[in-house]
């Protein structure tokens, strides 16, 4: 009889349709006005929308005059100079013309229409950048100060994951902060850590601000599947002219991945740890998940012939019904039964008997290394690819599921991600795992993007679409990922745009 497989749809549903296109170029442009309508009024001073649309910009104007938003008039902005004015929140600055003059200006990201603030060349003008999500200070060498003076609050910024494909890190620093903002200052605040190791002196330079790490998997302690470099350290920040410049303190967070081959094993090493996992026997090689032994206390060639020792917390679960128990000689004692179909243990130590490696469960338990499977929490959501529907794995990769698959453009909740032959795959149900070149992991938000530029729209698996979104318009968007290693915001099923393109609130 042939063989029927039920397509899953998940409950999650989709923002809305874009509609109403207009030609641009060779891309489809699009608006969402059954979304969100932008009212603007032509009157001067009738409809404040009309003349300054960016309701923050009314409130932190209206804040700094000490007035309400009702009754900010551009007679009164001609009026009185304020002494300080937030603008960390302000995604446009059209309407700050009408001002007589700036006092005090707090910049976060630099809103559209900036160049505006040029308009104002009074002595007490001052500039304080706050911190703004990214420490590249080029963009702010269009402003002038005039005769005033530049604060900077310290920049805290976390980057975009990177992979990396050795045990080294090469980082161009001027990437990160501009290309003519200075150098990194080597003193009392500088510091380097990935995850919460502090990196010695001997396996870092920094030449100009050119940084490479050397031995990086020496201070993995866990292998999760993404860890962090940390740097904190000052900057001497030179933006507008040789006379007006800053230093400030900069913390930056770098996750990053390593990819699986490079961790796994020199075959002809005969002095390193086995691969604990390999499954049925079938040369499965899994080393990326095998426990981290840094630091661990080992026992060989005592009265029992075994070699144990400590391994970070690691997380191990079973599909089995039962395990077999063996004591530290390697003997099998007895047989545990479990309760539920999928069993999870956390596991410090690993014993070595004859070759045969096992995990310790608890008291004087252990269980072999090939019946269990090392796992990571991660409670997160995916979404399947728009190309195809996609097959679900068994656990420890023992096949597909025959007569189940995720249909595409679907939304799974995943609370943990193992190896499989050294490809990471997400867990959508209790024995059943989609591989993650399957699906784009992503996090909830709500919220509105407001379009800087035409910006371009791409699918899931970061191909360019046909279309855009146009200039000035307004879009909902529900969900938030990295795509190319760049975050972007979702505004239709399957299109994203970069958030170097938008605002969002």
């Amino acid at each position: 009889m042939k063989k029927i497989k039920v397509i899953m749809v998940s409950s999650l549903l989709s923002v809305g349709t874009i509609t109403s296109a207009v030609a641009l170029d060779s891309m489809n442009v699009f608006s969402n006005d059954s979304l969100i309508e932008n009212v603007q009024a032509d009157t001067e001073n009738g409809n404040i929308d009309g003349w300054m649309p960016d309701g923050e910009l009314q409130k932190a104007i209206a804040s700094a005059l000490e007035v309400d938003v009702s009754d900010l008039t551009q007679e009164l902005m001609n009026k009185r100079i304020p002494k300080n004015i937030d603008l960390s929140k302000v995604t446009d600055l059209e309407g700050i013309e009408h001002l007589q003059g700036l006092g005090k200006v707090g910049i976060s990201k630099l809103p559209a229409n900036y160049e505006l603030l040029n308009n104002f060349d009074n002595p007490e003008k001052k500039y304080h950048i706050l911190d703004r999500e990214t420490a590249n200070f080029d963009d702010l060498a269009v402003l002038k100060p005039g005769t005033g003076s530049l604060a900077i609050d310290a920049q805290n910024i976390r980057e975009n994951t990177i992979e990396i494909d050795g045990s080294k890190i090469v980082i161009n620093l001027s990437d990160y902060f501009g290309k003519s903002s200075g150098e990194i200052v080597r003193n009392s605040a500088f510091s380097l850590k990935i995850d919460d190791n502090n990196i010695e002196e001997k396996d870092f330079e920094l030449k100009g601000n050119v940084l490479t790490i050397h031995n990086v998997t020496d201070y993995l302690r866990e292998l999760v599947k993404t860890h962090t470099l940390r740097f904190v350290f000052e900057q001497s920040i030179f933006i507008f002219s040789t006379n007006v410049s800053g230093r400030t303190t900069i913390r930056l967070t770098q996750p990053f991945t390593i990819k699986p081959e490079i961790l796994e094993p020199d075959p002809d090493d005969k002095g390193g740890t086995e691969n604990p996992e390999n499954p049925d026997g079938n040369g499965e090689t899994e080393n990326p998940e095998e426990p981290d032994g840094n630091g661990g206390t080992e026992n060989s060639g005592n009265q029992n012939g075994n070699s144990i020792r400590d391994i970070e917390p690691t997380n191990i679960m079973t599909d089995k019904k039962s395990l077999d128990i063996y004591n530290l000689s390697g003997t099998k004692t007895g047989e545990k039964k479990l309760t539920k179909q999928t069993t999870d243990f956390v596991t410090d130590k690993i014993n070595t008997v004859n070759g045969v490696e096992y995990y310790k469960l608890n008291n004087d338990d252990w269980v072999k290394v090939d019946d269990v499977k090392v796992f990571y929490f991660n409670d997160s959501y995916v979404q399947t690819h728009g190309d195809s529907i996609k097959d679900l794995t068994k656990f420890r990769n023992a096949g597909l599921v025959e007569n189940r698959a995720l249909e595409k453009m679907t939304n799974w909740y995943t609370d943990r991600y193992a190896y499989f032959q050294g490809e990471w795959h997400h867990r959508v149900a209790t024995h059943e795992w989609v591989h993650d070149d399957h699906v784009l992991e992503y996090k909830k938000i709500s919220g509105v993007v407001n379009a800087t530029e035409n910006a371009q729209l791409y699918n899931s698996k970061g191909k360019k679409s046909n279309r855009a979104l146009k200039e000035g318009l307004t879009f909902i968007t529900d969900k938030t990922a990295t795509i190319n290693g760049k975050l972007m915001y979702r505004v239709a099923t399957d299109e994203w745009v970069s958030a170097d393109s938008v605002t969002f609130k």
